[in-house]
């Protein structure tokens, strides 16, 4: 689908109508690239390069810029393996998507924009692309705390080690993601084309202040996280100290009897073997040995 500006409005134009005159607005699927640049008389050597590949690319030609987004996939937090791709000269902008959501959403705002500038339509590309990541941290927040009273409840499974990882990676994902929007900033604040205007530089400098608080707020709960991990894995000490603990005493009682049973095991004619009270001389005996283990043992408190 192309757009084409008349009036102050982006009017739709039938498909298959060529060049457009005039400044436009193309939308169309990324598989469409080539065959679109072909149409419309662009030389585009550079589009394999720009399809290929998954990072966030910003690149100034003579007259033009290339954009590559990655898309955040946001049922998973996951990076897409389809981009959105950007061509932006003084009277063309061309959006490149395989998400037909995303291709919905431009065609809407072009259909209801007020204000007609590409700068604009990008700044409207970049709040779409962020609108629920507040709600999405928020969500993880969530899921932390009750990780958190799940562990001082005692709970230590694996279940849990398994969410710290995925909560770690969803994290680390968000990081990435907003990574990508601080390099095309930079390169659109450099405007080395002149193709934004001073209002439009204004309008993306709120966006980087919006991206420094959803970062932020991402880096909090990666030290968040990160202390949980901590503490889930100094529980996990403390039971296997437990468990080591409770071995260690089982073996210094256990180890008095062996000696008794080897000592008496020897064969020696010992004046015991005559005793009519020698069996239970020696029952007697390591009866003690272990009382007295035991006593000394809960009096230090080791179990």
């Amino acid at each position: 689908m192309i757009y084409r500006i008349e009036e102050g409005h982006f009017v739709p134009l039938p498909d298959g109508t060529g060049r457009p005159t005039g400044p436009c607005f193309g939308l169309f699927p990324l598989a469409q690239a080539q065959q679109v640049f072909d149409s419309l008389g662009i030389g585009a050597p550079f589009l394999p390069e720009l399809l290929s590949g998954r990072a966030a690319k910003f690149e100034s030609h003579d007259g033009f810029d290339l954009i590559r987004l990655s898309v955040l996939n946001g049922q998973k937090i996951a990076l897409s393996s389809h981009p959105v791709v950007l061509y932006l000269s003084q009277g063309m902008l061309l959006a490149f998507s395989d998400s037909e959501r995303m291709r919905r959403a431009l065609a809407s705002y072009a259909e209801k924009a007020d204000e007609v500038a590409f700068d604009r339509v990008l700044y409207f590309l970049f709040k779409r692309l962020t609108e629920e990541d507040s709600v999405r941290l928020d969500d993880i927040e969530s899921e932390i705390l009750q990780l958190e009273d799940r562990l001082l409840e005692g709970e230590h499974t694996p279940e849990c080690a398994r969410q710290i990882a995925a909560l770690r990676r969803k994290l680390f994902t968000l990081k990435s993601y907003y990574e990508q929007f601080y390099n095309l900033l930079d390169g659109i604040m450099e405007n080395e084309n002149g193709l934004f205007g001073r209002e439009a530089l204004r309008y993306f400098k709120i966006f980087s202040g919006k991206l420094d608080r959803l970062g932020r707020h991402t880096g909090n709960l990666r030290d968040y996280i990160t202390q949980v991990r901590e503490s889930y894995q100094a529980q996990v000490d403390i039971e296997l100290n437990k468990i080591m603990k409770l071995f260690t005493v089982i073996t210094a009682v256990i180890s008095p009897l062996t000696l008794i049973a080897g000592w008496y095991g020897m064969n020696f004619s010992m004046p015991e073997y005559r005793w009519a009270l020698g069996y239970p001389a020696v029952l007697l005996l390591s009866v003690s040995v272990v009382a007295l283990c035991i006593y000394y043992f809960k009096k230090h408190r080791w179990f």
